[in-house]
């Protein structure tokens, strides 16, 4: 892995070696809380007969930014072990050696972009799916739950699923 310089308030995240389809090259990525940073060196040959090479460095900042949002969803795009990337300026896909480092890229991206973690994300759809669900059933989805775990499956058939109240 390369090294980069950092700002004083910037703290590298995630550090990795990928293949960049924009430069058709394996280049290493440096995550920061700011940017993106790809580097490397791309070997050319030229001349007559190709004999002579010629190292070409690579430095590529992308800031964090600069990536599109849309619906307060950063617009990086995984499949399998590839990660489609849209910026303002461009859109390129890079791919990790297996899923999961792809997985990492995309959470932390995502939780530097959105300011919150994937888990309070998770609880926060988890929330307004079972909100949801109140809204169109009319059913007090957790004292119902809370119901089933207290007096099991039978007590709550009998003593019936918990509705919602309506305070006037």
């Amino acid at each position: 892995m390369s090294d980069i310089k950092v700002e004083k308030d910037e703290v590298i995240l995630f550090n990795e070696s990928v293949f960049h389809d924009g430069f058709n090259l394996d280049l290493d990525l440096t995550l920061t809380n700011k940017r993106i940073n790809f580097s490397g060196i791309r070997v050319t040959k030229t001349g007559f007969l190709k004999l002579t090479k010629v190292e070409e460095p690579i430095n590529e900042d992308i800031k964090l930014e600069d990536i599109k949002i849309y619906n307060n969803d950063p617009q990086l795009t995984q499949k399998n072990d590839s990660v489609f990337i849209q910026t303002i300026n461009k859109n390129f896909t890079i791919t990790f050696d297996n899923f999961l480092k792809a997985r990492q890229f995309i959470t932390k991206v995502i939780d530097i972009l959105t300011e919150s973690k994937m888990l309070d994300r998770g609880l926060e759809k988890t929330n307004k799916t079972i909100n949801k669900i109140d809204n169109v059933l009319g059913v007090n989805t957790r004292n119902t739950i809370k119901g089933v775990i207290e007096n099991g499956l039978v007590g709550s058939i009998f003593k019936g699923i918990k509705g919602k109240k309506n305070k006037k």
